[in-house]
């Protein structure tokens, strides 16, 4: 059986071998991400250590890739 978690592990080892599109990839969503998170810090009751364990803040982070990149998969 197949799953989604085979296509992350995939991916995980082109990250090894230097695969220039997945590098591609992984520096623009590095910058985006690195916008989004220094818009949120101006943001009142942002708290950095607890921004990513709150399954609101993951939603938000989801759908501002997903409108800027429109490319985004959940893999479970």
């Amino acid at each position: 059986m197949y799953s989604k978690k085979d296509d992350l592990c995939s991916i995980i080892s082109k990250i090894g071998q230097g695969d220039d599109l997945l590098e591609q990839i992984y520096e623009t969503i590095k910058t985006e991400m690195a916008e989004y998170i220094d818009e949120q810090r101006t943001q009142a009751g942002y708290y950095h250590n607890k921004f990513f364990k709150n399954e609101r803040s993951i939603g938000l982070v989801r759908n501002f890739l997903k409108k800027k990149n429109g490319f985004i998969d959940v893999i479970q």
